[in-house]
């Protein structure tokens, strides 16, 4: 779709995971190899064990911590495949910094680095891609794009704000998100991560 997700190219169980973290998720897999969980969890680190639907699981749980965000149903089990409106909207804001840094000290090009121009012409890019697949004219607010199902996850998240931060939302798109927002993301003491 041309927007950008959070991945990781690793294989299994994170290393910086303390001891015991993924005894839940290991033990069924372990039964079912009839091991023990450490037993199976030393031979599935090994590669002596292999098993896909393991090793998906940890593809979106490492970029899940990739992503710097906590565990949440937002993301767990489907991180990797999701185009989000976070990652998107500071990705915006980084390529209009950089044309403006450009612009303003190095007269719009500097030795090693696209011009200006070029960082201009992708965060446009990224606007208009993020309206088509993350904003939800009926709605009013920015979901996360499922890239495997091809659609909005429809996932109320605080996250749905970022465009407005950026500047890549309309003065329309900003004033429906924050009624959106105070609709289902406004509580007591403050608005919600997520609803």
């Amino acid at each position: 779709v041309g927007l950008s997700r959070y991945f990781d190219r690793g294989v299994g169980i994170p290393p910086e995971t303390e001891p015991g973290h993924f005894d839940d998720v290991l033990r069924p897999y372990a039964q079912a190899a009839g091991l023990s969980v450490e037993e199976f969890r030393l031979a599935y680190l090994r590669r002596q064990l292999r098993c896909g639907e393991l090793d998906e699981y940890f593809v979106h749980d490492r970029a899940l911590r990739e992503s710097g965000h906590d565990t949440s149903y937002r993301l767990e089990g489907r991180c990797a495949q999701l185009a989000t409106v976070d990652l998107n909207a500071l990705l915006y804001r980084y390529e209009i910094d950089v044309a403006e840094l450009l612009e303003q000290h190095f007269a719009g090009e500097l030795a090693g680095w696209p011009p200006a121009s070029q960082w201009r012409r992708r965060a446009d890019e990224r606007r208009q891609l993020l309206n088509r697949y993350c904003w939800n004219e009926q709605e009013g607010f920015f979901f996360d794009f499922d890239v495997q199902a091809g659609a909005q996850t429809g996932y109320q998240s605080a996250t749905g704000l970022w465009p407005l931060w950026a500047g890549m939302a309309s003065p329309e798109q900003a004033r429906r998100c924050l009624h959106y927002a105070g609709e289902h993301l406004l509580c007591a003491g403050g608005l919600a991560g997520s609803s």
